[in-house]
């Protein structure tokens, strides 16, 4: 791989998948299906989507970095847009941003580089009060990502299922119009599920974190 080149790593688990119990083979097949969804969403700037392992984990490369955010939080948006049960789905998520230093597209796994290890070790790291971190290679930049992660877990922790659906298909590129067609409501309580769903702040969150990433490593 090109030394300089910037990826992001995605690596996740989904929540106490334990606690589906016997449904527990729906949710990940959910899992699958969010994950298989990406390629319609920002295919072009992902490398490699792992098969799940370790029961309920999952990887993700990203050749274009500054996506990563919005991808991670729309498999958010996919998740807890399902329920089993009247049991809500969720990921812990953590983001790695560095360089590769090989990659195995077929089998994710047997990669390795800057990258994979800070996204793995921040994932084996979270707080059990957290369900999102985001790490680089560089401590002042580090300060300022976990800004934004406090703020998207916070957001993303409060979603209800009817929540994450708005914010799903916004983030698709859906107008309140469109979405308020296909969710058969009013156009006002899409904008309602929108605004408690803080889309503002996840604009927001995005423009800082392309910024960040680009005044950082010049992207």
């Amino acid at each position: 791989m090109g030394k300089d080149k910037i990826y992001a790593v995605i690596t996740g688990d989904i929540v106490k998948s334990g606690k589906f119990g016997r449904e527990r083979e729906k949710a990940l097949k959910i899992l699958k299906d969010a994950l298989n969804s990406l390629s319609d969403f920002r295919g072009k700037s992902i490398e490699g989507i792992s098969d799940i392992f370790r029961g309920d984990s999952f990887q993700i490369v990203i050749s274009e970095p500054k996506h990563a955010l919005e991808i991670a939080i729309y498999l958010k948006a996919e998740l807890l847009s399902n329920t089993i049960k009247g049991k809500s789905i969720d990921a812990r998520i953590a983001i790695g941003i560095g360089n590769i230093e090989s990659l195995n597209r077929k089998n994710l796994k047997e990669s390795d580089g800057e990258a994979f290890r800070l996204s793995g070790n921040a994932l084996d790291n979270i707080s059990k009060y957290r369900r999102f971190s985001i790490k680089s290679g560089i401590d002042e930049l580090n300060k300022q990502l976990e800004f934004i992660s406090s703020s998207i877990d916070s957001i993303t922790r409060r979603w209800s299922t009817e929540q994450a659906e708005a914010i799903l298909l916004w983030l698709k590129g859906d107008t309140q119009i469109s979405i308020s067609k296909k969710l058969k409501i009013s156009q006002p309580a899409v904008n309602q599920r929108l605004q408690l769903g803080g889309h503002f702040t996840l604009s927001e969150s995005f423009e800082l974190f392309k910024h960040l990433l680009d005044k950082n490593y010049k992207l």
